[in-house]
């Protein structure tokens, strides 16, 4: 074969793939086109600060060593065994889950309170679950310095307290180790308990109304009836607001920066206030992306315990709608 035929053979070849790429580019519609591009974006935010991340986990590197990341020290498993042997680090992390779980079940609790005393209809109704969806309405930066202020040792707070028991009562929560974490927990319990009313709400109203009316016919009260056919039916709707309200808690920053900054000490440092102490102001990166991957396998391995038994309903739902 001579050097025409084979170029001849070449382009033939490029042609068929140009044209099979052209037919595949028309097949997508032009809606997938448009997203493409945000797409490619957030895969990107999502990919590269993770790896970035991944490795400053693995390597002993801070901005204080005037050195690129890439040139870091690779130290393997040290920080991730460091963090393990650090006592601030457990302790904020058992703290944090201390938090999550007193807030989250009183939020819990008032927000299904609520929502069954708004289940039924009653005069200016709507006025009053507007009333109890305003707090959380509100910022967290507000919800910290308004409780900031009530705290204070000349604050309302001590005020009613000193009109109750009769004479002046001046204390300082926030500087108190036993007491301090009170005003960060009901600034939080106060900020979203509405979201848990909101859901509970919702999850009532979609109960169906025929299971109800037939336990009414039945004789049944309405404790047996709250007890033993709402809940029950509210049980994958409690579950995924547990979830939600706990990955926002752990999360939480704002309202414990500004009452109390972590202090005194450390008695309401939470893992949140004790990454930013410990990145942005030790500026020690490799040892705080250490503790954010253990935080976020010990987070996702919870999660899924927690919602097990809803993934359990929803297979056993396909599989009987499968199977017939």
């Amino acid at each position: 074969m001579n050097s025409a035929e084979v170029l001849t053979s070449k382009l033939v070849k490029a042609d068929t793939e140009r044209s099979l790429l052209r037919k595949l580019i028309d097949k997508i519609p032009f809606a997938v086109w448009l997203i493409v591009p945000v797409e490619c974006f957030l895969l990107f935010l999502l990919i590269v600060p993770s790896s970035i991340s991944i490795w400053l986990s693995f390597v002993d590197w801070q901005p204080t060593y005037g050195i690129p990341i890439y040139k870091a020290t690779f130290v393997g498993f040290e920080n991730f065994i460091d963090l393990f042997a650090d006592k601030r680090f457990t302790m904020a992390l058992l703290r944090t889950f201390l938090i999550t779980g007193v807030a989250v079940s009183a939020e819990l609790l008032i927000g299904l309170g609520l929502a069954v005393l708004c289940d039924k209809e009653f005069p200016m109704r709507k006025f009053f679950v507007l009333c109890l969806l305003m707090p959380m309405m509100l910022i967290p930066l507000v919800v910290g310095n308004n409780f900031f202020l009530l705290f204070q040792t000349t604050g309302p707070i001590n005020d009613i307290i000193g009109i109750i028991i009769g004479h002046d009562f001046r204390f300082n929560w926030l500087s108190s180790p036993d007491y301090a974490m009170l005003p960060i927990l009901l600034a939080e319990i106060w900020h979203w308990y509405p979201l848990m009313f909101l859901i509970m709400l919702s999850g009532l109203r979609a109960l169906p109304p025929n299971q109800l009316r037939a336990a009414e016919v039945l004789g049944s009260g309405r404790l047996q009836t709250f007890f033993r056919i709402k809940i029950p039916q509210l049980v994958p709707v409690i579950l995924i607001a547990i979830v939600i309200r706990c990955m926002e808690v752990f999360k939480m920053f704002d309202e414990v920066f500004i009452l109390t900054k972590g202090g005194p000490g450390n008695v309401t440092e939470t893992i949140s206030v004790w990454m930013y102490k410990t990145g942005l102001k030790d500026f020690r990166f490799s040892y705080v992306s250490a503790g954010a991957w253990i935080i976020l396998i010990v987070c996702v391995i919870i999660f899924t315990l927690l919602l097990k038994p809803l993934l359990y309903k929803v297979e056993k739902f396909e599989e009987g709608g499968s199977a017939s």
